[in-house]
């Protein structure tokens, strides 16, 4: 199973998949239902069923049903989930933001270098 370090630990690829989307379609003002994230992200609708059930449980999503067909379940962002989504946007501007700082140009220098691991293995704060 391909696994992605996040904040919580280490996670399935498809898990981090499936919140990237979400993250991306509450940008737009898109609140998908669990079929439609299924065919978004070409994923099967039982794993997408379980990594939303795991999202709830967190706090980070919720379901709400749709006024126009009350027969389906609409996926929204929780404030925590967007406050969550501050906090990663923060550490990868943080990482790149050290990361460019390290090298000059294309010169990897020995200070650069050194910054790098450091960065990469003690993490930005």
């Amino acid at each position: 199973m391909d696994m992605s370090v996040h904040r919580y630990g280490s996670s399935p690829t498809g898990h981090v998949l499936l919140v990237l989307t979400i993250v991306l379609l509450d940008r737009i003002k898109i609140a998908p239902t669990t079929s439609e994230l299924a065919e978004i992200t070409r994923m099967s609708k039982s794993a997408v069923s379980r990594y939303v059930a795991i999202e709830i449980d967190r706090g980070f999503l919720e379901e709400i049903v749709d006024a126009v067909d009350r027969r389906r379940r609409r996926l929204h962002m929780t404030a925590a989930a967007r406050k969550e989504h501050e906090w990663h946007k923060d550490m990868i501007h943080g990482i790149m933001q050290k990361g460019t700082k390290a090298f000059s140009d294309d010169d990897f220098s020995e200070d650069g270098i050194r910054e790098l691991k450091k960065l990469l293995i003690d993490g930005i704060n």
